[in-house]
């Protein structure tokens, strides 16, 4: 059975301690194959149209702010699957990251082995988001406020639907 082809991988992140590091994880996996590193949008939309990546992993932060890039990269490329790199995690950041065009979305703060996870996520077509970034949206969830009808529930009952 021949080898799977290492997905082609292109970074854009603007500070670069996170870009330089993302960049050192992705060269020393034997699953992956770094293409391209940027700061700078307008040259990850180059880079992205010459290159052709499977992957661009890219940080929210870049283009308008506001995932802009994403969308530019999801109109100039519509075959790259994106990941969205997320300094802050909130439900309302993964839901625009996902409303954007990305596949996965991973923590800035995240592990080498969450980083390699989620770009592998991408390479199958598969969505994906980061244990540490699932953890904080169902930890929201579960701090939302009842529903006016479960309110009407007594504390045996509240304990008997958890369960």
């Amino acid at each position: 059975m021949a080898p799977a082809r290492r997905p082609r991988t292109l970074v854009a992140h603007d500070q670069d301690v996170i870009r330089a590091g993302i960049a050192a994880c992705l060269r020393s996996s034997r699953r992956v194959t770094l293409i391209g590193a940027t700061p700078d949008s307008q040259q990850a939309l180059e880079l992205a149209r010459d290159l052709q990546p499977d992957i661009a992993l890219v940080s929210t932060d870049l283009g308008d702010g506001s995932h802009g890039l994403l969308r530019a990269l999801q109109r100039a490329t519509p075959s790259v699957q994106l990941v969205a790199i997320v300094r802050h995690v909130t439900p309302a950041a993964v839901a625009e990251a996902l409303r954007s065009g990305a596949v996965g979305v991973v923590e800035e703060a995240a592990d080498a082995q969450a980083l390699l996870e989620a770009v592998l996520a991408a390479g199958g077509s598969r969505h994906l988001v980061s244990g540490p970034t699932a953890s904080a949206l169902i930890g929201r969830l579960e701090r939302r406020q009842p529903a006016p009808l479960a309110r009407r529930l007594t504390p045996r009952q509240h304990d008997i639907l958890r369960l």
